[in-house]
């Protein structure tokens, strides 16, 4: 395939100076910029009527949105754009409703005794003494791993130590209900849990987060951060493991989640919407997909298709691991808006130009420019760059590419690390 030439390609002495591009004069654009769209009522409103949490300052995009660098004139900058990053946000108030009652484990097919001292012939032991599970729940006894069902919440074995000590009859280790902020909003567990870090039951070196009865949830910045957003996730596993045939190399994914569909009513699903509506990342790549949510939300934006995120691989051609191996990468391929219109970059995004013409072009470009200039992503790579990205954006979080070389701060387009 011929590599198509990159938009507005910096000269060699003006990228060795570390200079941008030309200003474009973004106000000649806004013909081309998108009404709002209604938008549809998202899958949280339709099954709940309890208002979002009071108080809180807004994110990074919902407070820049008003600034979108393609409704600019031309050589404005955002004034924070030289700010460091702050991820920080001030913890909202918990709602006030009713305790929701969660499913047992799926081997429980009837109410044990609410104080027993040794498992039901079912294997299920009901733990609803005061002292130890509050409002009732169930566990079962294991040794590293619970036997779910469809239909009822994800588990885990933790270790024995971690449990209360009414629960002790277990044996080595008892099933818990992994923290789920897509069932339960902002707080992850029902009425008197908290999210907090277990390990496995016989496996020292796994860890994920559960609901523990009596604690006060200890999530980490990151982790809360979302949480009072009321971005629905899970907390997950992804072990580490290296690329094939090379064991020197690992991919690690710090703070691993599950993001899932329907955050301010917009699913994530694969670009042919084959497989289920969630994704595997780190917290920090929860953190851009909100904040990139948020800033399209207006636009009337109710489906992000996407490529692919964690994949433990090497950048192509090389021995370097790929951002996707630290799951801090995502690969958008187009949306789907509310009035029925889908933009996709290879059947939208024009090349060769920094002024398309089409609405579904120039909606593509300014967003992507939007996003570079609000710092959502450190690294964005558009169908400018090369033949391989001629289907998608590549939007990442490298460490430390607010700075990038001879490229001078912040990136978009041809990029040398060639990810």
């Amino acid at each position: 395939m011929t590599v198509r030439p990159p938009a507005a390609r910096l000269k060699s002495a003006e990228v060795g100076a570390g200079r941008r591009a030309p200003a474009v004069d973004w106000a000649a654009r806004r013909s081309h910029a998108r009404e709002p769209a209604p938008r549809p009522c998202s899958r949280a409103a339709a099954t709940t009527t309890t208002p979002a949490p009071p108080g809180g300052r807004r994110s990074r995009a919902s407070s820049a949105r008003q600034h979108r660098h393609r409704h600019r004139p031309a050589g404005h900058r955002h004034r924070a754009r030289h700010r460091p990053r702050q991820h920080g946000r001030p913890r909202r108030h918990r709602r006030d409703r009713p305790p929701a009652k969660t499913p047992c484990t799926a081997s429980s097919a009837r109410p044990a005794p609410p104080t027993p001292t040794a498992p039901t012939t079912a294997g299920v032991t009901s733990t609803g003494a005061a002292d130890s599970f509050p409002r009732g729940t169930c566990s079962a006894p294991c040794d590293r791993f619970c036997p779910d069902g469809d239909g009822f919440p994800v588990t885990f074995c933790s270790d024995i130590d971690e449990l209360p000590a009414g629960a002790a009859f277990l044996g080595d280790g008892g099933c818990l209900s992994r923290c789920d902020f897509a069932l339960y909003p902002y707080t992850g567990c029902r009425e008197d849990y908290g999210c907090v870090p277990s390990t496995r039951a016989n496996e020292p070196g796994t860890e994920t987060w559960t609901c523990q009865p009596n604690v006060d949830s200890a999530l980490t910045s990151c982790l809360q951060d979302l949480a009072d957003r009321g971005f629905p996730f899970t907390p997950t596993i992804i072990a580490d493991s290296a690329p094939a045939g090379l064991p020197n190399l690992t991919c690690h994914v710090e703070e691993p989640i599950t993001i899932r569909s329907g955050y301010r009513g917009v699913d994530i699903i694969y670009y042919n919407g084959t497989t289920p509506g969630s994704i595997d990342g780190a917290c920090e790549l929860g953190r851009a997909v909100a904040d990139s949510i948020e800033d399209v939300e207006d636009d009337g934006v109710t489906v992000l298709r996407h490529l692919g995120t964690y994949v433990c691989r090497t950048i192509a051609g090389t021995q370097t691991l790929s951002r996707h191996a630290y799951g801090d990468a995502l690969d958008i391929y187009g949306f789907d808006f509310a009035n029925g219109d889908a933009y996709t970059l290879v059947g939208d995004w024009e090349h060769d130009t920094t002024s398309p013409s089409s609405t579904a072009g120039a909606w593509l470009y300014d967003t992507v420019h939007g996003w570079h200039d609000q710092e959502l992503w450190n690294i964005l790579l558009t169908p400018n760059y090369n033949a391989d990205h001629d289907n998608h954006v590549h939007a990442d979080l490298t460490p430390g590419s607010d700075f990038i070389g001879f490229t001078g701060p912040y990136f978009l387009g041809p990029n040398p690390t060639g990810d």
